[in-house]
């Protein structure tokens, strides 16, 4: 006997009725085809081809439909082949694969992201989650790139947020990251060692203030008068202020207003009030007194007037320049000239003449080995206008003239 094929799932539907309408035909009673029994009596037929026997009491005690035609014997002859029962009716429609991801299989805790890959479910995670481990995770929120802006690679997370910070050596400014300012605030507290600079490797540097030195690492003082920076004309005096140096006027010295250094006079107010001995002058930056016009040293310290000068006692021996004993003997001395003299014998005395003009000052030097006194004379030979012990004085004339000294 001819037997029914099983159709594939997908064309199972289809060829079931087929089958159905097959048996309705084949299975009815043996009255022609006129007299067949209406088709609200289908139930009953059916049940006599599943079960020969028996009529089902209810639908459910019915066989699937599925189940009906795989094997089922065809009870009458006529009904002809497989081929006469329909299969060339049968209707075959592609319903794709079915939808593995309806209803959603992933239930796993943050990964429920559902796809099918042939007759495979795979389940990825959330949005916002990565596997890590096989668990799925929340994404790094300070993952690679995160932050990359120059300098500021620093990432935090903060409230689920990415925040980005300076890297180190690095500060925040008007919204950029440059270079920090080491010295801020200034960690060079040393005593006198707090000058500050930045180094290299992000490193800093302390030296002494200014006004120090560094001396076996202590910072003291620094000398700036050594070497000695004054090199001004009688301005050589040089201090330390304030770690500078200052240069002032050499001792017996002053400031004249305009910082060059002039003698100071040393004789005013005058030191000298020792009787007949007024006559001030300034000799190795000290006052010196000496006689006053017309008095000349006593010997002891004391001033006596001076005799007349005469030729009395002139003589030839000494010197080149001998007789001069007197006014009238005088030897012409040439301003800018140095005659030699010798003070022998014993009380001699010598003169010179020169010649000079109103206003003119001449300094007069004197070099011996002994304790000698000077006398200027006026013009008329007999009047003193100065009578000292010191090597070196000057003398402003107010007039014009030929003058002496002895």
């Amino acid at each position: 006997m001819p037997m029914m094929h099983r159709p594939s799932p997908r064309r199972r539907a289809l060829a079931t009725t087929c089958a159905l309408l097959a048996m309705l035909a084949a299975c009815g009673p043996s009255d022609p085809p006129a007299t067949q029994a209406p088709a609200p009596d289908m139930a009953t037929d059916l049940g006599v081809v599943a079960d020969m026997t028996e009529t089902p009491d209810s639908p459910a005690d019915m066989p699937a439909i599925e189940d009906m035609g795989a094997d089922m014997p065809i009870v009458d002859e006529d009904m002809g082949g497989a081929e006469d029962m329909g299969a060339d009716m049968t209707i075959e429609q592609d319903m794709g694969p079915p939808d593995l991801c309806d209803p959603n299989p992933c239930t796993e805790p943050n990964r429920n992201i559902c796809s099918q890959r042939g007759a495979v479910v795979v389940c990825g995670c959330n949005d916002g989650y990565s596997d890590q481990g096989g668990q799925c995770e929340p994404d790094p929120i300070c993952g690679a790139n995160a932050c990359t802006e120059p300098n500021r690679s620093v990432c935090a997370e903060q409230g689920g947020v990415a925040v980005c910070s300076c890297d180190p050596g690095y500060e925040e400014r008007d919204g950029a990251c440059v270079l920090a300012d080491l010295c801020e605030p200034n960690p060079c507290t040393e005593p006198n060692r707090t000058a500050c600079a930045e180094g290299a490797n992000q490193t800093v540097t302390c030296s002494c203030d200014a006004g120090y030195q560094d001396e076996g690492g202590a910072c003291v003082p620094e000398d700036p008068c050594a070497p000695n920076p004054c090199a001004d004309p009688n301005k050589t005096s040089c201090s330390a202020q304030n770690g500078q140096a200052v240069c002032a006027c050499d001792v017996g010295f002053e400031d004249d207003g305009n910082g060059t250094c002039r003698d100071v006079d040393l004789c005013d107010p005058n030191p000298c009030t020792d009787a007949n001995k007024t006559s001030c002058s300034v000799l190795n930056d000290q006052a010196v007194c000496a006689c006053d016009m017309g008095y000349q040293d006593d010997g002891s310290g004391g001033c006596v007037v001076i005799p007349p000068p005469t030729c009395a006692n002139q003589h030839s021996d000494g010197d080149s320049y001998e007789p001069d004993e007197c006014v009238s003997l005088a030897t012409p001395l040439v301003l800018g000239m140095t005659q030699n003299h010798t003070i022998e014998p014993a009380g001699d005395v010598d003169f010179v003449s020169f010649t000079v003009q109103a206003g003119e000052i001449v300094r007069f030097e004197e070099t011996t080995g002994t304790d000698t006194y000077s006398t200027l004379y006026d013009a008329d030979g007999s009047t003193v206008l100065r009578n000292t012990d010191s090597e070196a004085w000057r003398w402003e004339f107010d007039a014009a003239g030929t003058y002496y000294v002895r």
